[in-house]
């Protein structure tokens, strides 16, 4: 078959063949099917990276500030993005990733920071964008690529599945006040529906796990974790069997050696249908 002997109208969207048809944006139906399925795939990875830097611009942020206020105190072997990492770990939409997709959900977000004038990353004069973000693993122990040390740390670092409750009782809107029953959705009873939530996703978490949702509960984490002291956790808990919210499965054994371990609960089934909650992003603490 000659070629044709007239000049190509244009090129194939796909291929770049030249096109001889002026009514034609591919050269065959494969070239057409194919560039169509890249086109599906490209916005919808536009789409997901919207999403993704929308839900976790806030912590990344706060990671950045952290790890820059963290950065000399470990000494020349700490790692430039340990408390990053350390700080996302525990992240709703981070949790159970590995490294390399946690890279893909975070580059995103520090692309739209540095182009953003009104947010700066703490080391502009850095080329490369990780570098900007988590400063350079310049130490006299060895040079390594910021983004190479973040793929290495992130495996390393693990977050609590008290951290991972804590996060999710924050991220999730507990339908209404009353949610917990008309009776504790006084302003005053805030901090109280908050240990609920987090007992309840503590709980959550185990029945994830394959631990058919017994948690241990432990007074002097949860103290910490909510800003309290530990009397406080204890009525707490205290409270939450009296009403029905926990079941107390195993008691608590003491502390004196390894096998000391914590008191041991489960969210009551009836009260997990009424319970329900639904995402709203990353946020503080229901009130």
């Amino acid at each position: 078959m000659s070629a044709p002997t007239a000049d190509p109208c244009g090129e194939c969207c796909q291929c770049s063949a030249p096109l001889y048809d002026g009514r034609r944006r591919y050269c065959d139906d494969g070239c057409r099917d194919h560039y169509q399925a890249t086109e599906r795939a490209r916005e919808a990875r536009e789409a997901a990276t919207l999403c993704d830097v929308g839900e976790l611009l806030d912590d990344v942020l706060a990671a950045i500030e952290a790890n820059d206020a963290a950065r000399d105190e470990g000494g020349p072997w700490r790692s430039a993005a340990w408390t990053f990492c350390e700080h996302l770990r525990g992240h709703t939409a981070l949790v159970g990733l590995d490294s390399d997709a946690a890279a893909d959900r975070i580059e995103p977000v520090l692309e739209a920071i540095d182009a953003d004038p009104d947010m700066d990353l703490p080391y502009p004069d850095q080329d490369d964008l990780w570098a900007r973000a988590v400063g350079p693993f310049d130490t006299k122990w060895r040079d390594q690529d910021p983004l190479e040390d973040f793929l290495e740390v992130w495996e390393l670092v693990h977050a609590s599945p008290l951290e991972v409750a804590v996060r999710r009782a924050g991220a999730a809107e507990y339908v209404g006040r009353d949610v917990f029953g008309a009776e504790l959705s006084a302003p005053r009873r805030a901090p109280f529906r908050r240990f609920l939530a987090v007992a309840r996703e503590c709980c959550r978490l185990a029945e994830e796990c394959g631990d058919e949702g017994v948690a241990p509960l432990a007074v002097a984490a949860l103290a910490r974790a909510l800003g309290t002291d530990r009397k406080t956790v204890g009525g707490w808990r205290r409270e939450g069997v009296r009403r029905g919210f926990l079941e107390l499965v195993r008691e608590a054994t003491p502390h004196g050696g390894l096998s000391g371990r914590a008191a041991e609960f489960r969210w009551r089934a009836e009260e997990r249908k009424r319970t329900t909650y639904e995402p709203r992003g990353e946020g503080g603490p229901n009130s």
